[in-house]
């Protein structure tokens, strides 16, 4: 959508991108206006990518990026416990019922 200076500073630029109504994604890039630009462009067919194939996302991949931030943010123990019961308890029985209903 947009590569424009980010206030008086140089060499910062706004990169502010919308796909569709719904969402928008902005973000600041420290480099030159040519590095900006390729960079706006990269982001936006990654996000235009990210996208489309957003209704096609599983029960495991959510469970994996759920425990990526279990790790990031809380005790190694919580950590391990909640994959425990993700492994044993919720994905199976998510699996058994999507596969029954």
């Amino acid at each position: 959508m947009a590569v424009r200076p980010y206030k008086p500073e140089e060499n910062k630029w706004w990169i502010d991108i919308s796909l569709g109504r719904k969402y928008r994604h902005r973000e600041v890039f420290e480099g030159t206006y040519e590095k900006a630009v390729v960079y706006e462009q990269e982001l936006k067919k990654y996000l235009a990518q990210r996208e489309k194939h957003k209704g096609t996302i599983t029960i495991r991949q959510i469970a994996e990026e759920y425990l990526q931030f279990v790790k990031i943010h809380q005790a190694e123990k919580t950590f391990k416990e909640k994959q425990r019961v993700l492994s044993t308890h919720i994905i199976p029985f998510l699996v058994t019922f999507l596969l029954t209903w």
